[in-house]
């Protein structure tokens, strides 16, 4: 029996494997074929590398996401996405740099990953660890652990980063978690000098200034009409949200929005779980997302609003009142802005 699971194990990655092989395949072709079009040399091309994919059951689509390598290293912020049908790519957005072969300064670096990390640390005004430990190495690919430095582990690996005159240098990239979780820091190291190339802080802080910041709207969401029984199927769902592009209450009220999902993205809506036209929930929860709220912390999922056969999701928000008081009204905004983010992306 567990040579049978272990024989069904490897035939699965191999599967998956050749799988991820013919996508880069057909991204390679594609590439190839459109080079002159897209402006980009038979080097830029050469060797893309698979950074994830997916398959849409309902538009019988594979979405492959590629970045571009020099030199077997990768490209920072060239991300590009592919849709593939039946062997052949439809739709691409392609984000690869032009001539890159011209514009790098050089494929080996000059300091180590691990000087990169305190590079990192002085430049952004931290404390340098006393220790960092190696905990993988793959490559040009590292993981170290800083225990005084980072929460999480510090993956550190060379890419080549643009700067201001087009140019692309190669830096060592990694991430930096501080210990109080107020900034989680991604940064790019010059891999010739040590400078501070790039950084961005993956924490976003809110500060919503002084004074009132009451909403106000003219219509009661208090005494939301009754809602209908009615088919499931082919109904135009109704959620209350602060909407695009709102970024928080301050910016407007919040409105009852109709059918907003995009018919490309989300054909069958966002409630559609089986690619069949008619949803298989009422509740904040399809194909894209499962919002629910999580008060207790436990990450194990909680209560989600139930919107009725008719998908009518208006509860009200209850501002400036405790977030505690208004969970219905908080997860449907969670749920519409998570499947908004789906379908834009």
């Amino acid at each position: 029996m567990i040579m049978k699971k272990l024989l069904f194990l490897v035939g699965f990655l191999t599967f998956n494997f050749g799988f991820a092989q013919d996508e880069i395949r057909v991204i390679r072709e594609y590439l190839s074929e459109e080079r002159s079009q897209l402006n980009l040399t038979a080097e830029d091309v050469q060797s893309p590398v698979l950074e994830s994919s997916s398959f849409s059951q309902s538009m019988n689509v594979t979405t492959a996401y590629a970045s571009q390598t020099h030199h077997g290293i990768e490209v920072f912020n060239t991300i590009s996405r592919f849709a593939i049908r039946d062997g052949q790519v439809v739709s691409a957005r392609v984000a690869f740099a032009n001539d890159l072969a011209a514009k790098v300064n050089t494929t080996a670096p000059s300091i180590s990953a691990q000087s990169a990390i305190l590079k990192a640390a002085q430049a952004l005004g931290l404390q340098a660890p006393v220790q960092i430990d190696q905990v993988s190495a793959e490559d040009n690919s590292y993981v170290f652990e800083a225990s005084d430095l980072s929460l999480n582990t510090i993956p550190v690996a060379l890419t080549y980063q643009r700067t201001t005159d087009s140019q692309y240098v190669l830096a060592w990239d990694l991430s930096l978690y501080l210990l109080d979780a107020t900034h989680y820091y991604s940064v790019r190291i010059d891999a010739q000098t040590g400078a501070l190339v790039d950084t961005h802080d993956w924490v976003q802080h809110c500060d919503f200034g002084q004074g009132s910041h009451q909403g106000h709207n003219a219509e009661s969401v208090l005494f939301a009409p009754a809602k209908s029984a009615g088919s499931m199927a082919l109904v135009d769902a109704q959620y209350r949200v602060f909407p695009i592009p709102y970024s928080s209450p301050i910016d407007g009220d919040d409105e009852l929005v109709t059918t907003p999902e995009n018919l490309i993205a989300s054909p069958f809506g966002w409630h559609d779980t089986d690619g069949v036209s008619g949803a298989e929930h009422t509740i904040t929860r399809g194909n894209n997302v499962w919002a629910r709220e999580d008060i207790a912390g436990t990450n194990s999922g909680g209560a989600s609003p139930d919107g009725g056969a008719d998908l009518i999701f208006d509860f009200a928000y209850g501002l400036p009142q405790d977030p505690a008081s208004f969970t219905d009204a908080a997860t449907v905004n969670l749920f519409y802005w998570n499947n908004i983010i789906h379908d834009v992306t």
